[in-house]
């Protein structure tokens, strides 16, 4: 006798053919109608979100992890050399057009390419650079005193890269070099807070009192 036992655990052929039905041609509708009521017994707002608007994360711990050194340093030394490069092309375009040679058309756009061609690539270099370093030295200012990576924390690390940047310069280039990265730095956070509708960093909260008359 026949062993109709197959290696997935089928007893007989019919069996097999009440899990599958047996279609002499593909029908995609008969093979809906055949899963739908799986389908019926999904409750959909299991699949969504649970009505607030923050990220869902796979583990707990992952929802205070930001973005690592090297993807943070990535980001923002991009992101600087492009804003310095549009803004050397702006500024090297404005410069062109006011140049005492331009006195035509053609003079106006061969001086305003010139300028353009000196002042975006210097721009966008030197703010790569400065993000780059601004990077590393928050890096390792919070390694080194292991505290969070807050406004203050910022802003030093705007001022010691500053610092380190114009340290071939002088002492005073150096101060100068610090105190407008402090003030770059501080500057960016206020309008990030600004923008986002956030909490501005560095302005103490103002509480309305009601005042009786």
């Amino acid at each position: 006798m026949a062993d109709n036992n197959d290696s997935y655990g089928y007893n007989t052929a019919d069996d097999q053919t009440q899990a599958v039905p047996m279609m002499e041609t593909f029908d995609p509708q008969a093979l809906m109608q055949m899963y739908t009521p799986v389908f019926d017994q999904i409750d959909p707002a299991a699949l969504m979100a649970t009505g607030t608007d923050e990220p869902e994360f796979l583990f707990p711990e992952s929802k205070n992890k930001g973005r690592s050194f090297t993807e943070q340093t990535c980001y923002s030394t991009g992101a600087a050399y492009l804003a310095g490069s549009v803004f050397g092309a702006a500024y090297g375009a404005f410069e062109g057009l006011r140049h005492p040679a331009a006195i035509s058309p053609k003079l106006k756009l061969n001086t305003m390419t010139t300028s353009v061609y000196k002042r975006s690539p210097f721009l966008g270099n030197t703010f790569g650079v400065l993000a780059l370093m601004y990077g590393g030295v928050n890096y390792g200012m919070q390694s080194a005193l292991s505290v969070d990576d807050g406004p203050e924390l910022k802003v030093t690390s705007g001022a010691v890269a500053g610092t380190l940047y114009r340290s071939t310069a002088g002492p005073r280039a150096m101060a100068i070099g610090g105190v407008s990265g402090a003030l770059l730095v501080a500057s960016f956070l206020i309008i990030r807070a600004i923008v986002r509708q956030e909490e501005i960093p560095f302005v103490p909260a103002i509480q309305d009192k009601d005042i009786s008359a």
